[in-house]
């Protein structure tokens, strides 16, 4: 079937219109990026108690891919 740009545009945009298409992600070779690659993710806690927080502690400190942890005040409880 050859489609033309606009023709498959709109389609695409009838599918994300209709809910079938949620959204997009990006995949990448971790090997072909290289050093330098910043991610920061947010995370958002059940509680800021100090047991959850504790816990959360624990849990992503033996992560290596986490450089740093931000407890934060706003949308989110903590940006790794």
């Amino acid at each position: 079937m050859h489609l033309s740009p606009s023709t498959c545009i709109r389609r695409v945009h009838a599918l994300e219109d209709a809910g079938i298409i949620r959204g997009y992600v990006a995949l990448f070779v971790p090997t072909k990026v290289g050093k330098g690659f910043t991610a920061y993710a947010r995370v958002w806690l059940t509680s800021q108690d100090l047991e959850t927080v504790e816990r959360f502690i624990q849990e992503s400190q033996p992560l290596p891919e986490a450089v740093e942890c931000h407890l934060m005040a706003g949308e989110c409880d903590v940006m790794l």
